[in-house]
């Protein structure tokens, strides 16, 4: 039985400071990884900086821009991510009319110490389009989901982030893992969570932790479709995936 709760929404938590000076709140540091939310206002830009440990992956949430990283520029929208390895001097810059919101995984977990600014280009490179195939596929719990990492990058990052669907008036199949940890951030819609004897309201912006062992399973109660990121950590398998008894 949970004994604290583990859901928490983004306008709860406090801003954190940052070298970038954008609207940072941390969302959830687990033992491998961390993620933090950065909302861009319209025609904002980070700094360019690298790390020399950590590896980042950006997902973009709301908004548009453009995302440099090692001399390449490369347009970002909703649905968009990259994986920023260490050393790959790296910022986003909003371009579009709405604030630019974007998720940041890091691995290991988010060091402040570890955000070194590099001097800026001079001459920006041309915007390409990000490669990205999104094949979406049906998972065990009945939502309709698509990987963001590729098996390769799974492997070497121990961790797993996924995008999910879930159609309206639809419930989930009730589930646990005993392997891995799973971390959800709601991208859009409303529903709820059940986390064993408990069920909570979640909306955008609402952020779930699922500890291993913890039987759960979303249900989207309204007439739009729910989103949520899912990160899996270490990275989700088939054979982890254990319904629950009735």
């Amino acid at each position: 039985m949970l004994q604290e709760p583990l859901v928490t929404h983004l306008s709860d938590l406090p801003l954190a400071s940052n070298v970038c000076n954008q609207e940072l709140r941390e969302l959830v540091t687990l033992p491998t990884v961390s993620m933090a939310h950065v909302r861009m206002q319209q025609g904002a830009t980070s700094l360019l900086h690298n790390h020399k440990d950590m590896t980042e992956v950006y997902v973009i949430t709301q908004g548009s821009g453009v995302l440099y990283c090692n001399q390449q520029a490369f347009a970002v929208e909703k649905g968009s991510y990259l994986v920023i390895p260490p050393l790959a001097s790296h910022k986003l810059k909003n371009t579009g009319r709405t604030p630019l919101e974007h998720l940041v995984c890091a691995l290991p977990p988010f060091n402040p110490a570890d955000v070194r600014l590099v001097p800026e280009h001079r001459i920006e490179p041309p915007v390409e389009q990000l490669d990205q195939e999104k094949i979406l596929v049906r998972a065990q719990d009945g939502a309709s989901v698509y990987e963001l990492l590729s098996p390769q990058e799974r492997q070497m990052l121990g961790m797993s982030l996924a995008m999910g669907e879930l159609p309206p008036h639809k419930k989930a199949i009730l589930h646990y893992h005993i392997l891995s940890q799973e971390l959800y951030y709601v991208i859009s819609g409303t529903g709820r969570i059940t986390l064993d004897d408990k069920t909570a309201d979640i909306k955008q912006g609402s952020v779930i932790v699922v500890p291993r062992y913890t039987v759960h399973g979303l249900e989207n109660n309204s007439s739009r479709p729910l989103h949520v990121l899912c990160l899996a950590a270490p990275a989700y398998a088939d054979y982890d995936f254990h319904k629950a008894h009735p």
